[in-house]
């Protein structure tokens, strides 16, 4: 097998590192003695069969154990961390809301007008005592309303007429809607 003498590994013993990572047995020792501060009988107390340990020996022995679950590594031989990218790439691109366009296209006002003077009949149609006015006459119960009334107009016939654009302005709209009321004093 060829190796490559150059290779860091290449020349490198079986020896310990040196810097230790973890605590050896002996170092563990060491603190078990330096934290158990006193060997009084108020520690560990046999009554029996039964053995009581003190609250202190515990705690002492959970702080042994943890210091030596603890790994030490030197910077060196840690890998480099990564530093971020400050970056061209945005990441929070769904944060930025598309640009509306400058030259958008305005709303009709013919649409807007209608909209909203649908919304008045609606409205009318809704009041109590109007159910005469929601359709057309008809001719063949009321004979001669026809002849008496040249320009007939009701809610239903006005509702087609917003909905084909015939009511430029609102005083038109109006005009319509006291058409219906002058019919009805007229022909009653």
């Amino acid at each position: 097998m060829r190796t490559n003498k150059f290779c860091p590994l290449y020349y490198q013993t079986n020896a310990p590192p040196s810097n230790p990572v973890a605590m050896t047995e002996e170092q563990e020792e060491e603190l078990e003695k330096t934290v158990i501060h006193n060997d009084n009988e108020e520690l560990i107390k046999v009554e029996g069969t039964k053995i009581v340990l003190g609250k202190q020996l515990i705690e002492s022995a959970d702080e042994v154990r943890r210091k030596s679950l603890v790994l030490k590594f030197p910077k060196q031989q840690l890998p480099p961390k990564k530093k971020r990218r400050v970056g061209s790439a945005v990441h929070c691109d769904y944060l930025n809301k598309p640009h509306k366009a400058i030259h958008r296209r305005r709303t009709d006002p013919m649409v807007t007008l209608s909209s909203v003077l649908e919304s008045i009949i609606n409205d009318m149609r809704d009041h109590p005592n109007t159910y005469p006015f929601h359709t057309p006459v008809n001719a063949k119960v009321v004979k001669d309303y026809y002849k008496i009334i040249t320009r007939p107009m009701d809610l239903q016939t006005l509702r087609e007429n917003v909905r084909k654009r015939m009511y430029p302005s609102r005083e038109e709209f109006r005009e319509a809607v006291e058409l219906i009321v002058k019919n009805s004093a007229t022909y009653n």
